[in-house]
């Protein structure tokens, strides 16, 4: 029993840890480039996307709860998914707006 109760901390913990990652998280808003219409940049960015998500796919725990070996799994596969995204955008001619 004493190991379920230390187990169900250690979840909260790295649960309440996720929540405050991510709410350190900032929303990054690009400008199109010029002469592109709003469609094809919908586009572009659904493409961007599904290219993200295929060359790094999200790590998922084993079990319902993420082992501590698994949460920097979780971070990482994220946050590489993440800059593979924005670095698409840029690359297709997006800037950042500021």
């Amino acid at each position: 029993m004493a190991d379920c109760m230390s187990l169900r901390k250690l979840s909260f913990k790295f649960l309440i840890l996720f929540i405050l990652i991510s709410s350190c998280a900032e929303t990054i808003k690009y400008n199109r480039p010029v002469g592109m219409s709003a469609e094809r940049a919908q586009q572009i960015g659904d493409m961007c996307w599904s290219n993200a998500n295929v060359q790094s796919p999200i790590y998922m725990c084993r079990a319902l709860t993420c082992a501590p070996d698994e949460f920097g799994l979780v971070v990482s596969s994220i946050s590489r998914r993440d800059r593979l995204y924005h670095s698409c955008l840029l690359n297709q001619g997006f800037t950042v707006n500021r």
